[in-house]
């Protein structure tokens, strides 16, 4: 894979002088020996100037760079990259494979990728299964050129404003292959909108994300939308999402659902036991700055679902204390990462009975910004023998005494992140050498 960019000269560099030639072969080594994977690995430093230039002054270079080329060229990533530039890659004959393009326009208005440069890509380049554009300019008709190609398997349409799902034709048919569909920062999408495009890809995606949207999922249980494929759902930053929508969507859901991001939602997590579906493989959960949570035992019950199989949980920056965790939190099996950063009220026994739940899987703990002083500590029943990071920053009510104690129950080579804590790094490496502080 090799990363290029749109400030490629289109300039013909000058024939050079015989005299030129001889110095200039002197400087380039015959490639001609070169094994493939030490050439491929070569060609992945360089940027398209640099390839440019070599060549057309080193004929054993531009031999072998042709020969390898579907494996060089086989997915392009571009920044800053104007429609019209977006043409002529799509026509460049000289690009024999285009297995995926990721874009991120330059530019906005009518030089911004558009539908007609988009289906030309589709047109021209049948093999291609990945495109990844933020920026563009497409309306629903790009979005339907692109969701009816035979081969494609990930689609990213991001911050196209131009996309509502309201238009796309009811006979449409999608690829069959899609599994990766991103549309976020869509400003114009709603919910009749969103329903529509869900209705031409459900069943088959198994990665969806439509974050930075203003949809609610309202009426979504009358929808004729299958999501039981899904293993990745991004909801995130949809502020008018409330559980009206939100068990509904759920129940859409099937088992095998892995990663939910819930953050920046309406969500209160109220009457949960709506939701009948048991996601026993979900793995990562995040929760964090949902304004709509009042009810602490609200969150817990829900999280409590999960505990066989959650790895990652976030919870941070809302606003509760953890002081009904023995209430409504079981032992979790195999929780490895755990946010409660921005959590500026956290009990400090609520703190050290959630850490009692999860503290032998535990490899990554943020505690940034919270008002805690571990000053419960010393009630830890378990070790943390895992952890490997122990997120500190902002926290400034710690003493080095309470901090002690913590450490001692974690494994060796720690890395500490104590950014503007007022803690003393000397006393800290004093007592556990081995501790990678960050400060």
């Amino acid at each position: 894979m090799t990363d290029t960019d749109s400030q490629d000269s289109s300039s013909e560099l000058e024939k050079p002088s015989s005299d030129g030639e001889k110095s200039r072969r002197a400087c380039f080594p015959s490639f001609e020996g070169v094994p493939s994977e030490l050439f491929i690995n070569i060609c992945k430093g360089l940027g398209v100037r640099e390839m440019k230039v070599l060549r057309e002054l080193n004929k054993d270079f531009n031999a072998r760079m042709l020969a390898l080329q579907p494996k060089l060229f086989s997915y392009w990533r571009f920044k800053r990259l104007s429609g019209i530039r977006f043409v002529e890659f799509a026509d460049d004959e000289n690009i024999k494979v285009v297995a995926g393009i990721e874009v991120e326009c330059g530019k906005i208005g009518r030089s911004a990728i558009d539908d007609v440069g988009l289906w030309n890509l589709l047109s021209k380049r049948p093999e291609i299964e990945s495109i990844k554009i933020s920026g563009s300019s497409c309306t629903d008709q790009g979005l339907e050129s692109a969701l009816i190609h035979s081969n494609l398997v990930v689609l990213h349409l991001d911050k196209s404003k131009e996309i509502k799902g309201r238009s796309l034709n009811p006979d449409l048919e999608s690829s069959k292959l899609l599994k990766e569909l991103s549309l976020k920062n869509c400003g114009n999408l709603t919910d009749v909108g969103a329903y529509g495009i869900l209705a031409k890809v459900s069943g088959n995606l198994t990665s969806l994300s439509l974050s930075g949207n203003c949809l609610t999922f309202a009426k979504i249980d009358t929808v004729p939308v299958d999501l039981s494929s899904l293993e990745k759902l991004d909801l995130s930053s949809n502020t008018n999402l409330t559980d009206i929508g939100f068990h509904p969507l759920m129940n859409k859901l099937g088992v095998g659902l892995k990663e939910l991001d819930l953050s920046r939602t309406g969500i209160a997590l109220e009457r949960t036991a709506q939701i009948t579906v048991n996601f026993s493989q979900l793995e990562r959960l995040v929760l964090s700055q949902c304004k709509g949570i009042r009810n602490e035992s609200c969150l817990l019950a829900f999280v409590d679902k999960f505990v066989d199989s959650l790895k990652i949980l976030d919870i941070g920056f809302n606003g509760i204390t953890l002081v009904s965790v023995d209430t409504h939190v079981s032992q979790f099996r195999c929780l490895e990462v755990l946010s409660l950063t921005g959590i500026d009220k956290l009990d400090e026994r609520g703190f050290v009975s959630l850490i009692n739940k999860c503290g032998r899987s535990l490899k990554k703990l943020y505690l940034g910004y919270t008002s805690i002083t571990l000053t419960e500590v010393g009630l830890l029943t378990t070790d943390l023998p895992n952890l490997e990071l122990l997120h500190l920053d902002n926290c400034v009510n710690i003493s080095l005494q309470n901090l002690t104690t913590l450490l001692s129950k974690t494994r060796d080579k720690l890395k500490l992140s104590i950014s503007r804590c007022q803690l003393d790094e000397a006393s800290i490496k004093a007592s556990f050498p081995s501790i990678n502080i960050i400060s």
